[in-house]
């Protein structure tokens, strides 16, 4: 018999998912918009000649490379050199490499040209929120860092199995 953790849905996406995406960042958008693509599964993914397409206004389509291997519970950042997502009524679509859709985001505005994103809140769930951006942080809402919750484990771990010195019975007192 194995056991496995179930989960919510909205907490465990069954394949990648569009995980966050940035429309209208501070300053120029040409260049600094981006993608994110998240792995939540226990296995990696080729996503190697997948596109993402965009549906506003003029559509555009961009090939991830080939032999692009997401990591399980992994990230993948897609830049394009110029404007590629509307700041209004966007959303995205992500296709395998037969062209069969993946994911697609929510219909979602962003018109106010700052570090705020559109993202999936806790990674991978069914739920959008607008926040500021975690481009490159984990978003689960307990934990605001992996890094931190790291080092939470790391200290307990070591509380938990430090050896205890042996009460000897007798007390003295340093002079």
């Amino acid at each position: 018999m194995t056991m496995s953790l179930l989960l919510p849905q909205t907490w465990a996406a069954e394949h990648v998912v569009i995980n966050e995406f940035e429309l209208n960042p501070a300053g120029q958008d040409a260049g600094n918009e981006w993608v994110e693509i998240y792995n939540p599964t226990a296995v990696p993914v080729n996503i190697g000649g997948w596109t993402l397409q965009t549906t506003a206004g003029e559509t555009v389509t961009m090939a991830l490379p080939e032999g692009v291997l997401l990591s399980p519970v992994g990230y993948y950042l897609v830049t394009y050199p110029g404007q590629w997502l509307d700041n209004e009524d966007e959303g995205i679509i992500l296709r395998d490499r037969n062209g069969q859709e993946v994911d697609r985001t929510p219909t979602k505005s962003d018109t106010d040209n700052d570090d705020r994103t559109w993202q999936r809140y806790p990674d991978g769930s069914d739920d959008w929120v607008y926040a500021p951006s975690t481009r490159g942080v984990t978003d689960i809402p307990e934990y605001s860092s992996p890094t931190i919750l790291a080092v939470v484990i790391i200290a307990l771990t070591f509380l938990i199995l430090r050896p205890l010195k042996p009460n000897t019975g007798r007390n003295y007192r340093r002079k």
